[in-house]
């Protein structure tokens, strides 16, 4: 009969993985994702960049397109500036900071368009206001200052 227990299959030994496969699951594949990971995930310090007002930013190294996190820092050691960047372009979080650690600004772009929910918040850390984005068309704004007035 085909039909075994459970008691029978668990009594069969395990066999190895041929060395071929072991050698590609082992070795192979955890170098390409490190290497993947450092060609298309870098960071870049704010001095590494041009203008990142801009609408394209470029290494100033190479003058190639960004693709990864760019970072800036006070003087105090604080983070000032977070973005995600493809191929020169927003893409991902952006966040920015005031120097006593409170959040100014947070959104995320895709392909350099704003999208979904920028929020801006005043030096205390109150947010100011909130505005949802589709594709770069605002689909509704709250203004949170006349609270505070």
């Amino acid at each position: 009969m085909f039909i075994r227990t459970i008691e029978e299959r668990s009594r069969r030994p395990f066999k190895p993985l041929p060395i071929c496969l072991n050698f590609l699951i082992l070795r192979l594949i955890p170098l390409v994702i490190f290497f993947y990971s450092k060609i298309y995930s870098q960071n870049y310090s704010i001095k590494d960049v041009t203008n990142i007002e801009k609408d394209t930013i470029y290494s100033t190294e190479d003058i190639s397109l960004i693709s990864g996190m760019v970072l800036d820092h006070f003087e105090n050691g604080m983070i000032k500036i977070y973005g995600e960047y493809k191929d020169g372009i927003k893409d991902g979080e952006y966040k920015k900071w005031h120097s006593n650690g409170q959040l100014i600004f947070k959104g995320n772009f895709i392909e350099g368009i704003k999208n979904g929910i920028f929020e801006e918040f005043d030096i205390y850390g109150k947010k100011i206001s909130k505005i949802k984005y589709k594709e770069g068309i605002v689909l509704w704004e709250k203004d949170f200052t006349e609270k505070y007035h």
